[in-house]
């Protein structure tokens, strides 16, 4: 049971809107932060160091959502980019060249994610 405590009139339709708009939030961010990257459990007291990798675990969960690849869920994206060199540029690549994003010189001239190699 969950209490809610509002300075708004008492307004059945409204607060229903607002306490799904709130878990709605959770459930597709916080959720997916927590459970895929355990980010209640990082202990990083440091806050610059906490915010940039708060700002890295949203930015890694873009790109494995933004990915058209795979039908994998985003924890699996995020194993297989762990250990699959070619997938991890993959991931990165095909979101930067989606958008037109010019990565340095020599990235100018990829044709799609496929023709990054790491040797």
């Amino acid at each position: 049971m969950h209490f809610y405590v509002t300075s708004f009139e008492p307004d059945a339709q409204m607060l229903q809107k607002a306490i799904r708009h709130h878990w709605h939030i959770e459930n597709q961010q916080h959720w997916v932060l927590d459970v895929v990257f355990k980010e209640d459990a990082c202990q990083i007291s440091e806050p610059i160091s906490a915010e940039n990798m708060a700002l890295f675990r949203r930015v890694v969960r873009n790109l494995a959502k933004q990915h058209t690849g795979r039908k994998d869920s985003i924890r699996g994206k995020c194993v297989r980019a762990s250990f699959d060199d070619e997938f991890r540029a993959e991931l990165i690549f095909e979101y930067a060249l989606t958008l037109g994003i010019v990565l340095g010189s020599s990235f100018k001239n990829f044709a799609s994610p496929h023709d990054v190699t790491f040797t």
